[in-house]
């Protein structure tokens, strides 16, 4: 069976144990019956853990979590049931399918990370691939947005805390249909449940696009739009993408060994310097580099969504600004990022450190600490910070303003260029920078960037 062997290569990494996200609908029951096959197989000592969310939108869908979990338990599979709260009524939920996506993420990284779990299994199809594209192509995406969903990537969400544990999710399915996963369902008699709710072409864009793939186009023969044509498509873009990335790979690379790309953890800020023949009519994979490298120093909330941006306004505007500004220094605001640009040696230098922090807005942390380490805490979105041995506050440094009393205990060159870094309180007084020196005495804090 094709199918499994898709499942058996996607394993071959060895992991002692897998998560697979159980809908119950005909996708996800397809993929925990062939997963249940390997493990039965080829590895009886794999524990899958089944993931059914309960978004509490539609009447009896616990009881039918309940019913999911009694079949695959039946197949060795073991069964947890999370569910998903709101803090208003759906119907008031106008990006509803955004907000429960986010959420499912969040539960998923949760209980994979309270199981050791780094693999994800999702029932994604083909017919969920063409979905995504076209939904992409309807909001103008870039060509890395159209390429929609991957064989393999990271979840999107952030773990809580430095941790080396990212979970991965896999989709082994995404070469086979809809229909041929109906197929293998019947042939072994797995019994799945149908979503009412997703046929409802007023509940989300996705539905929609669902009705028209499935039902308008084929019936009207619409020529260029068969799934077949659109199958065509996304491949092509697919190796396009594949190739601007695999350049941003070899970049990053070459910027990293000569010294040409730096980041400063202590104070989250990056220098990147690129050659001017490297950075003209090169935008796609400067945004790509970029993309990359910013996320641990940019604040924004949701950074895996702010691609586009970087794309059409970021570099756009500094390659502008180099190409007619005959030497003039730049500097502009993104990501709550400061970019200060300029050319020297028939290079492009970027210098990007944390946007100025308006007072009113300012982030502060405050941490209970005890006897023990406590959790880890985020602050400014930036930085993981855990304290032990008694309560801190965390706010961000200015040096206009804090230099003077952090002089008097304080090891470290105090500049303006730590402006933003986390400084650490007890009570009123202050205890230092934790990212540059250590914190001496009673109480202890250690804080890196994320």
């Amino acid at each position: 069976m094709k199918a499994l062997a898709a499942v058996e290569v996607s394993l071959n990494h060895g992991p002692r144990s897998v998560a697979v996200a159980l809908s119950g609908g005909v996708d996800s029951m397809c993929l925990a019956h062939l997963l249940a096959q390997y493990k039965a197989h080829h590895n009886p000592s794999l524990k899958v853990l089944a993931i059914t969310i309960d978004h509490q939108y539609r009447p009896g869908s616990y009881q039918e979590a309940l019913a999911v979990g009694k079949i695959v338990k039946k197949w060795g599979i073991h069964h947890t049931i999370e569910k998903l709260t709101y803090d208003r009524d759906i119907s008031d939920i106008s990006n509803f399918e955004e907000v429960a996506r986010q959420k499912r993420y969040e539960v998923f990284e949760r209980v994979c990370k309270s199981n050791d779990i780094n693999s994800l299994y999702v029932g994604h199809n083909l017919d969920d691939q063409l979905e995504t594209f076209i939904q992409r192509l309807c909001m103008s995406s870039s060509i890395f947005g159209l390429v929609g969903l991957r064989s393999s990537s990271p979840l999107p969400v952030l773990s809580p805390g430095p941790s080396s544990h990212q979970v991965w999710v896999q989709r082994p399915l995404l070469e086979f249909s809809k229909s041929q996963l109906i197929d293998i369902c019947r042939e072994n008699s797995i019994e799945w449940f149908e979503d009412v709710t997703n046929k409802d072409t007023h509940l989300t864009q996705r539905n929609l696009h669902r009705y028209l793939l499935n039902e308008v186009i084929p019936e009207r023969k619409i020529k260029g739009i068969q799934k077949s044509d659109l199958k065509q498509t996304l491949e092509e873009v697919e190796l396009l993408a594949n190739s601007f990335r695999q350049k941003a790979d070899r970049l990053g690379e070459y910027l990293l060994a000569t010294h040409r790309l730096t980041t400063d953890s202590r104070n989250g800020s990056l220098n990147l310097r690129v050659p001017f023949g490297l950075f003209y009519d090169n935008g796609l994979v400067i945004s790509q580099l970029l993309y990359r490298y910013l996320r641990p120093i940019s604040s924004v909330k949701h950074y895996y969504w702010t691609y586009a941006k970087i794309e059409r306004q970021l570099v756009p505007r500094i390659t502008q600004h180099v190409l007619n500004s005959q030497g003039t220094p730049l500097k502009l605001t993104y990501l709550n990022l400061l970019f200060e640009v300029h050319t020297e040696n028939q290079e492009v230098c970027i210098d990007i450190v944390r946007q100025p922090i308006i007072k009113q807005n300012s982030s502060e942390l405050t941490i209970q600490g005890s006897d023990d380490w406590s959790n880890w805490h985020l602050f400014d979105n930036r930085f993981w910070v855990r304290a032990k041995g008694g309560p801190i506050k965390v706010i961000p440094y200015e040096n206009k303003v804090h230099k003077k009393a952090l002089k008097q205990i304080s090891t470290a060159i105090l500049s303006s260029k730590m402006d933003g870094t986390p400084l650490v309180f007890s009570e009123s007084n202050p205890l230092g920078l934790p990212t540059y020196e250590s914190i001496n005495g009673k109480i202890q804090v250690e804080c890196v960037l994320k």
